[in-house]
């Protein structure tokens, strides 16, 4: 059953109840879905948006944020720093950034390989290196075959950022969101790890790119260079971002932001939808009936309040 979800000034007042309820909810094939207020993580509407599921690639979105704590932390360059490609990292499976063992990419240009074509090797590569600084921290206070190696190390410090941002149903395995046993989350997590994300502009630039071109040295081979299309077609719908994602367990997922025409942004996130195609197409309904009903609501308490002020 759907349940609906508004906040406490709504839920005191039967007319606002009603203007939220008045029209039925579109048809959503998702298993879990929530729309929420990217201002306070607040969700408005959901069903099983609470439930745990596999959320393939919306990993990669706690990839970025991570990575973008740590660059700011160890204070390193976005746009100087070179990101070497390792042996596991170019051999992974699924969605790539086509990058090559011996590869040497540019931090700003890789995160860029993580969110536009969903780089399975880039998610590995910036564990790998952010994972070394967090490892460094370990070394004085045990034996070299007690600490983690630098993957395991980023991993650890993705679950730290989860249990900080409140995240409490989710729970990483990996960087990039192909199957693990214990890889999950919920809808209503991500809303809220999307809240923060955000709020980060270099990470909104990111994902709000829908095309990126860089050039990727490599010691063995010549310079070469790539372009990656952002695997987002919300971007050509006027959503401000966020990240697809599909593995056969998953299925097909969608975070998406966009700005309403009343004022505040939302935030929609679809889990194991019946297909790909219908993530576009559900979104953009979900999106236009929860503005709908958001601006019904606000054109109410504004005549509320003037009748108030003329009484």
């Amino acid at each position: 059953r759907t349940q609906f979800y508004a906040n406490i000034e709504m839920a005191q007042s039967i007319e606002i109840r009603r203007l939220v309820m008045d029209s039925a909810v579109p048809y959503c094939s998702s298993k879990s879905w929530a729309v929420a207020d990217l201002r306070s993580t607040d969700v408005l509407f959901g069903k099983a948006e609470n439930e745990k599921r596999e959320i393939a690639s919306l990993t990669k979105i706690m990839t970025l944020y991570t990575s973008l704590q740590l660059a700011s932390r160890f204070e390193v360059s976005l746009e100087f720093t070179e990101v070497p490609v390792s042996k596991k990292a170019a051999k992974i499976q699924g969605t790539r950034a086509k990058l090559k063992e011996g590869d040497s990419v540019i931090l700003w240009d890789l995160l860029h390989g993580l969110m536009l074509p969903s780089g399975n090797d880039a998610a590995i590569a910036l564990a790998e290196y952010f994972g070394d600084y967090l490892r460094l921290l370990t070394l004085p206070t045990g034996a070299d075959d007690t600490i983690p190696t630098a993957y395991k190390c980023f991993i650890s410090e993705m679950n730290n950022n989860a249990a900080k941002l409140k995240m409490n149903k989710t729970h990483y395995g990996n960087p990039h969101g192909l199957r693990h046993i214990s890889h999950r989350s919920t809808a209503a997590d991500i809303c809220k790890l999307a809240h923060h994300c955000m709020q980060d502009p270099r990470a909104r630039e990111i994902v709000g790119t829908k095309k990126y071109t860089c050039t990727i040295k490599n010691d063995e081979r010549d310079p070469r260079t790539v372009t990656w299309n952002n695997t987002n077609k919300m971007l050509a719908k006027g959503f401000s971002g966020m990240k697809t994602g599909i593995t056969p367990t998953a299925g097909p997922c969608l975070a998406s932001t966009i700005k309403t025409e009343i004022g505040p942004e939302l935030i929609i996130v679809l889990i194991n939808c019946k297909s790909c195609d219908q993530r576009w197409t559900e979104t953009l309904k979900l999106s236009k009936w929860a503005t709908t009903r958001m601006k019904k609501v606000a054109n109410f308490l504004r005549e509320n309040k003037d009748e108030k002020r003329e009484s």
